[in-house]
């Protein structure tokens, strides 16, 4: 829940506030709309001379994993095992098509990380922050920089140790292995542009997070799906 001082967005009229899609929306008995930095519209209701803004239900309603930063380390050490001097762009492709199958096989991803919407396909963000070694726990980066040596400009990893396979499961090598295979070393033009005809890319906003919604595929209970993981997909442990 999140405490909001701001006064309420009007329109000319000071009737009738915007939504992010610039649509009038009428006021609430009783409430404010409130729209934050990322254009959200916030219903605040005043409590005590404070206002209360809880955001809408389809932004809480978000499928975001939590992921697990130790087995990305293992994952990426994997992959510098499997494929010496492997780089950062065939890796992002290759834990994206992992994800994704992963995702719809067996109801999560390999490893939940937030995909960006790059200019060359997705790109997995923490993941990406760990293969350039920043905006992470120094404890993290260190048992990276144990793991794997990331090497020149387009940051190709080479293993250091061979990967702790605790960490991963039978499915996630499947899907790992698979997507390995299949994009591990496709042209970097003609990967990319397959890359852009993936749903969730395409319906992403540039440079702006990859909506897992998009990565479902059509089924008969895809719906289903979808509406389970906005629940529970932030308890899934990996």
């Amino acid at each position: 829940m999140r405490v909001d001082r701001r006064q309420p967005i009007k329109d000319e009229r000071g009737e009738i506030s915007k939504g992010k899609e610039g649509k009038h929306r009428e006021q609430p008995s009783g409430a404010h709309l409130l729209e934050n930095s990322l254009n959200f519209v916030y219903i605040s209701f005043r409590t005590g001379g404070v206002s209360i803004a809880l955001p809408p239900k389809e932004v809480r309603m978000t499928i975001r994993f939590e992921m697990n930063e130790d087995k990305a380390i293992e994952v990426l050490t994997w992959l510098a095992n499997e494929q010496p001097g492997i780089g950062a762009f065939h890796v992002s492709k290759v834990l994206y098509y992992a994800d994704k199958e992963h995702l719809n096989r067996y109801g999560r991803p390999v490893l939940g990380d937030t995909y960006i919407r790059m200019e060359f396909g997705p790109v997995p963000s923490k993941t990406y922050d760990l293969i350039k070694k920043e905006k992470l726990k120094l404890s993290v980066l260190k048992k990276f920089r144990e793991a794997v040596d990331v090497r020149g400009g387009f940051r190709h990893l080479h293993p250091l140790r061979a990967p702790d396979m605790q960490m991963l499961s039978r499915t996630d090598l499947e899907c790992l292995t698979n997507a390995l295979k299949k994009y591990g070393t496709r042209d970097f033009g003609v990967l990319s542009r397959i890359s852009h005809r993936e749903t969730a890319w395409a319906e992403a906003p540039e440079n702006g997070p990859m909506d897992y919604e998009h990565m479902i595929e059509q089924g008969p209970n895809q719906k289903e799906i979808i509406q389970n993981l906005k629940e529970h997909s932030h308890q899934i442990a990996f």
